[in-house]
């Protein structure tokens, strides 16, 4: 425990309080009230974060479109100091989940530009929203293990390739 921190803020050890989900009971009741508030405060945020997210995506879309060529990037650079890389995985956000709502789900921000991204494989994207539609939170690592599985899922199987040698003669006595 810390040594600055209040014994009676917290009646076990840290370390105990780790594992699947926080143990509120551990707390004293006036901290466990503040405590369980902004976890509900900070999650709500979090969806907040996501669906700006991808508002943000869908307005830079209709900028880009607006704009000549060659004025997005200066634009860009002029008016919030972003590179198009940065605009890029904002857009890339926006077209995949411009049709989810994400008032219930818990889908940090970083993990949508994973899931958005070209190389994952679209059942990777459907399983993390799943996942968060029954309330599982999807991390930046969680989306990355998601991710992951899928591409591993479809690979090819490693096969040895067998080189058989024929040549003109034989093809042609058949």
């Amino acid at each position: 425990m810390n040594s600055q921190q209040s014994p009676s803020r917290l009646s076990k050890q840290p370390s105990t309080l780790l594992g699947e989900g926080f143990d509120y009971a551990a707390l004293d009741p006036e901290t466990r009230i503040v405590v369980q508030q902004r976890t509900s405060e900070i999650r709500s945020l979090l969806r907040r974060t996501a669906s700006g997210t991808i508002d943000i995506g869908e307005k830079l879309i209709e900028v880009k479109q607006k704009l000549s060529h060659g004025y997005f990037g200066a634009w860009l650079k002029a008016e919030f100091r972003w590179g198009e890389w940065t605009a890029r995985k904002l857009m890339q956000v926006a077209r995949c989940f411009k049709t989810v709502n994400f008032t219930d789900l818990d889908i940090a921000a970083c993990a949508l530009y994973i899931l958005a991204a070209d190389s994952t494989p679209e059942a990777a994207r459907l399983e993390a929203l799943n996942r968060a539609s029954l309330g599982e939170v999807i991390s930046r690592s969680l989306a990355k293990e998601i991710v992951n599985y899928y591409k591993k899922a479809t690979q090819p199987c490693d096969q040895k390739l067998v080189t058989i040698d024929v040549d003109a003669e034989t093809l042609g006595r058949e």
